[in-house]
């Protein structure tokens, strides 16, 4: 790695959400919506195409706009301006097929229509308007809600899954439902007739060759334990397909050959395209030939990543079948790293929100991609990385928020770094912004315009720090000397900011900070045991303080 990976992956003036990460090639491309800093709107500026080596994932590039919104003719730039979150899939011919959807201010008008498909030569474009999805007979695929589509190229078979849930259907009277549903997903009522008044949920349908035609009719894949889990599935749909080994034993009263209960672990899930021949089990016969090992058997899993209708949590689900059968597993990630080892949501570790994502194998590790909010906002959200491992049966524990994501391991404690790397910022009274802005007393990442430059340059820094403040950076390799830390701060009033290496909450070094208009230095030093540690900055005093950067050493 030619440098380091913090977290977000992409640089602090980039807002890449919903961020679907894929390898083609030796590179991993990252296709999600555009945000901008301090936004009043969901997915503001056009698609812009991210990609990294996949052994060098601290070394992000950018081949700029890849797609714009007006090249879609849905476009009207009083109503229907943004493209949100996207998926790409390489096609049987070889060409790269973007999905996406329209829609208006702060999402109006984005459940009524199509699912619209933009293609080109190469993963980072430029891509070219293709067409609209498009049912059997010729028309705008519009069974059940089209929205977040997700795309998965199974050994030829295009798969499309898309949709949202509300469960109006279950919760209220049938004419008070069907009128909000009319309202909000743009459908008639006989629309919603015609499909018992369901149609919002997870979807999937396939698709010709053509990339636009259904060769199928949509078929609902979330059964009613997503909600009976209290995980129901809300939206961001993200598709990944697996193959593993089972171990077939001969059924002697039967004649047969059977799967054995015990599977033969591997270690990790890798995607079907990843499984080697020696993987397989494949050994060589008589004459020379290539055969797969009988005592094995190769089945294919499917993982189905969305986010619940507790919005800060990325959650997945596995079945054999790529359009029933899903079963809830659990929980992969939340913003605010809510039910990690049991933690509530009222001792949420950021300000959370919306969460969409979805997870990719990459040189031999599997990763979850993710978002975080910036500025208490819905519109400006960050793209995050983290390692998780896919066992054999294809569980995911839930993994912690890192500063570290995609670096392969802690960071050097040395060197100087931006303040809004860090995976934890609370006061002990972080709230769920859910689909908006908000505006509250308490400490957030933040973006403003460096005075002198007419506005061209801008600065991020953790933002309203006061009493009780806590900012956390997961991990820093130490070698055991002596380090000293320098941070650099603004604001008015004055406290302690005290220096925590443990989780238990004990300061190995303390900072005097007093009010300044400027950014200001600060420093102290403290004997640091060897090992991987976080540093959490606790602020106590009077006042409020901004933070850009620190370094260590």
């Amino acid at each position: 790695m030619t440098k380091q990976a913090f977290n977000p992956y992409l640089p602090l003036d980039e807002y890449v959400p919903d961020g679907e990460p894929h390898v083609f090639g030796d590179r991993v491309y990252v296709f999600g919506s555009h945000d901008r800093a301090n936004a009043a709107t969901f997915c503001a500026r056009d698609y812009v195409g991210w990609s990294a080596p996949v052994d060098d994932l601290g070394n992000w590039t950018c081949a700029g706009t890849i797609y714009s919104a007006k090249q879609d003719p849905l476009y009207n730039a009083g109503k229907m301006a943004y493209m949100y979150a996207p998926d790409c899939v390489r096609g049987k011919d070889g060409r790269y097929y973007l999905y996406y959807c329209m829609a208006g201010y702060r999402g109006k008008g984005g459940y009524s229509n199509p699912v619209s498909v933009a293609v080109a030569d190469e993963p980072n474009g430029h891509y070219e308007y293709l067409g609209i999805v498009r049912d059997r007979e010729g028309n705008p695929l519009t069974k059940y809600v089209c929205f977040d589509p997700a795309v998965l190229n199974d050994d030829g078979v295009i798969r499309l899954y898309y949709g949202t849930y509300y469960g109006f259907a279950h919760r209220m009277p049938p004419v008070a439902a069907r009128k909000i549903m009319e309202k909000l997903f743009g459908r008639t009522a006989e629309e919603i007739r015609a499909v018992k008044g369901e149609v919002d949920g997870a979807c999937m349908v396939e698709l010709e060759d053509d990339m636009l035609t259904a060769r199928t009719e949509p078929v609902k894949i979330v059964p009613d334990e997503f909600a009976k889990s209290g995980h129901p599935f809300f939206e961001g749909s993200s598709i990944r397909r697996v193959k593993y080994r089972v171990r077939v034993e001969e059924d002697t009263s039967a004649g047969k050959e059977t799967p054995a209960e015990e599977q033969l672990s591997v270690g990790k899930q890798t995607p079907a395209d990843e499984l080697s021949q020696a993987e397989e089990t494949e050994v060589r016969n008589k004459s020379g030939k290539t055969v797969r090992d009988p005592d094995y058997e190769i089945r294919k899993m499917y993982i189905f990543v969305y986010s619940s209708r507790q919005n800060h949590e990325l959650c997945y689900a596995t079945s054999e079948y790529p359009d029933h059968g899903f079963t809830f597993r659990g929980t992969i990630i939340s913003n605010g790293d809510i039910y990690l080892d049991g933690r509530k949501p009222s001792k949420r570790l950021n300000h959370t929100g919306t969460n969409h994502g979805g997870i990719e194998y990459i040189n031999g590790q599997w990763y979850v991609f993710y978002h975080r909010l910036t500025n208490m906002s819905d519109y400006s959200r960050q793209g995050c990385a983290e390692p998780i491992e896919v066992l054999e049966d294809g569980t995911i524990c839930q993994v912690e928020m890192t500063s570290c994501g995609l670096n392969g391991g802690p960071l050097k404690a040395e060197g100087t770094y931006p303040a809004a790397i860090c995976c934890n910022l609370t006061n002990g009274r972080m709230r769920h912004g859910s689909n908006a802005g908000m505006d509250y007393h308490a400490p957030r990442i933040m973006c403003s315009r460096i005075p002198g430059t007419k506005g061209k340059e801008q600065e991020t820094y953790v933002g309203r720090i006061s009493d009780n403040t806590i900012i956390g950076y997961k991990y820093f390799q130490f070698d055991g000397e002596e380090v000293t830390i320098t941070v650099t701060m603004r604001g008015r009033g004055d406290g302690i900011l005290y220096v925590i290496t443990g989780d238990d909450g004990d300061a190995v070094a303390e900072i005097e900070v007093s009010g300044s208009g400027e950014w200001r230095k600060h420093s102290t030093s403290w004997e640091q045991e060897a090992g991987t540690a976080p540093l959490y900055l606790a602020f106590e005093g009077k006042g409020q303080f901004d933070l850009l950067d620190f370094s260590l050493g």
